[in-house]
Parts: C-alpha cells; sequence; structure tokens
C-alpha cells in the first residue's frame, strides 16, 4: 500500500512532468499505480472500524454490583 510520501511525490513529478508513463519510470512504479494515485484528490486516511468488545455488556454489571453473585 502506498502511503503519503508516495502520494506527493506523484503529485509533484507529475506537475512537471504531465506524463504518467515517465512519472513512473522517474519513480520506478506501475503506470496503473501512478494513475490510482493521480486519481486521488486528497490522500487516503485509514480508518478502522470500531467495535464493541464481547464483554462489554458484563462490564456494565459488573460496574453496578452484580459480578459479586457470579463468583
Amino acid at each position: 500500500m502506498y502511503d503519503l510520501q508516495d502520494w506527493a511525490a506523484v503529485q509533484r513529478v507529475y506537475k512537471q512532468t504531465r506524463s504518467k508513463r515517465a512519472t513512473a519510470k522517474i519513480l520506478g512504479m506501475s503506470r496503473n499505480t501512478v494513475r490510482s494515485l493521480l486519481e486521488e484528490k486528497e490522500t487516503s486516511v485509514y480508518k478502522r472500524p470500531v467495535y464493541n468488545s464481547k464483554i462489554d455488556d458484563f462490564k456494565n454489571r459488573s460496574s453496578n454490583g452484580d459480578a459479586n453473585r457470579f463468583f
């Protein structure tokens, strides 16, 4: 996966060369990669989904003092 530096490098080199093929050759990456990075107008930000824990219900019950009856 390509990061922010790769995206910025493609944008900078393409602005100078105005050629996807030349940009790919200079940076040593595939033309398809250059094309896909140029199509992204903004940098992609990875956002991890937030999942609920399987023990969240138990945590809520234990904070009420109900945990003592289980042990």
